[in-house]
């Protein structure tokens, strides 16, 4: 990254994306996406602020940059991301602990987080968050906008669809499919396919909920 960076999302998920970077200084600061002066005013200030979205949107226009959304939740994610890939260039943060095979296809705009390993031939499109010490499998492949917990376990031939969200510590077996916007609770053992917009929780995962 020669460009400065802005962090779409001044909470948790930025922070643990600002730590992710390995120089610091390449950030430009991060932007409070829901404009809250509450929120501003207590900010903690060790960290790069830009400021609201109105302040982003001067400082593209002002100099290059490049970005990523950083929000845990995938739809806000997915909509802030839409908003200025236009506008900027959206890049990736990996963590320098992952273990990724050279053969990743990887989109733009995502996060791969501490101690995550991927196998080969892993698929995975933009604006995807992957969480600690996951572990992708051989010829997985994920949707963008997906957010995969820390520790989950997605074994291999597995489909997740766009904006599915799979739980901390959560395990797929080899050759599910998990259809778009599905979420996948915590700790969940999935060995079936699971549609799209459902909520799926338990050992093993059942459905408890359908969009």
């Amino acid at each position: 990254m020669d460009k400065q960076l802005i962090i779409f999302g001044a909470s948790d998920q930025a922070k643990v994306i600002y730590h992710a970077l390995p120089d610091k200084g390449i950030c430009a600061g991060m932007v409070d996406i829901f404009g809250n002066p509450a929120f501003m005013e207590a900010f903690d200030r060790s960290y790069p602020l830009i400021g609201d979205l109105g302040d982003a949107d001067q400082f593209i226009q002002e100099s290059g940059c490049t970005g990523i959304a950083a929000i845990g939740d995938n739809a806000r994610r997915k909509r802030v991301y839409e908003m200025y890939a236009n506008r900027v260039e959206m890049v990736n943060v990996i963590h320098e602990t992952a273990i990724l095979q050279i053969n990743l296809l990887l989109g733009k705009g995502c996060y791969i987080g501490p101690r995550t390993v991927m196998n080969h031939q892993v698929e995975i499109g933009d604006n995807v968050i992957i969480n600690t010490a996951a572990v992708i499998e051989h010829d997985v492949k994920i949707g963008s906008h997906a957010h995969i917990g820390p520790g989950a376990v997605v074994a291999g031939n597995v489909e997740i669809g766009a904006g599915a969200f799979i739980g901390a510590g959560a395990v797929v077996i080899d050759g599910i499919r998990i259809g778009a916007g599905a979420v996948i609770g915590a700790g969940a053992v999935v060995i079936r396919d699971i549609p799209a917009d459902a909520t799926a929780v338990g050992t093993p995962a059942r459905v408890i909920k359908n969009r």
